[in-house]
């Protein structure tokens, strides 16, 4: 089985569903009957899915963390949403532009680190398209992408004080991305 792991908005989803033979855009219900080959998490507790003795493999997307935070704020602002990024928090009480409430630093730290029980392909999501192969590879499976479609989300889509914001507060986590190749394998 497949850990498909990831910050959230890095194309985890996408993916998965692509690892699972579906469309862009189907529901996330369509992996009802698919549960047995790809678990998709943004659990910030990788050892714990590395670990499971079904997860053969994982892939953990990574990227741009400014843009991530503001999707998500504008996508996926809601109490499962948090839940599935391990923050028990309800989102109307807090603000992810102050606080990485939804852990997203802790899960780039833990999913790129060696674990001995689970090999990890680590990829920016903004290189996906033309590093699919190194998946396929990693995978030993096709993988078949919907086309390419520039990011919607764009730091233009805050405030100016939102942005300063945002990059004050992921400001460790943006230095560690930019600092890490685009791919790599623990």
């Amino acid at each position: 089985m497949i850990a498909m792991a990831g910050i959230p908005r890095c194309g985890t989803t996408m993916v998965s569903r692509a690892l699972l033979g579906f469309r862009a855009g189907d529901t996330w219900r369509s992996f009802d009957g698919a549960q047995n080959v790809v678990v998709k998490t943004h659990d910030p507790n990788a050892d714990a899915v590395k670990n499971r003795r079904e997860i053969d493999k994982a892939v953990f997307m990574y990227g741009d963390p400014v843009l991530a935070v503001v999707s998500t704020k504008m996508n996926r602002y809601d109490k499962t949403h948090f839940r599935n990024c391990g923050c028990l928090l309800d989102p109307k009480d807090v603000n992810i532009y102050e606080y990485d409430v939804l852990n997203y630093e802790k899960m780039f730290d833990e999913w790129t680190k060696v674990s001995k029980n689970c090999p990890t392909l680590c990829l920016r999501y903004e290189t996906l398209h033309e590093n699919r192969y190194l998946i396929e590879e990693f995978l030993e499976q096709k993988v078949e992408l919907p086309e390419r479609k520039e990011r919607s989300t764009r730091e233009d889509m805050v405030s100016s004080v939102d942005l300063r914001l945002i990059k004050k507060t992921y400001h460790d986590l943006i230095v560690k991305i930019e600092q890490v190749p685009d791919w790599f394998i623990v």
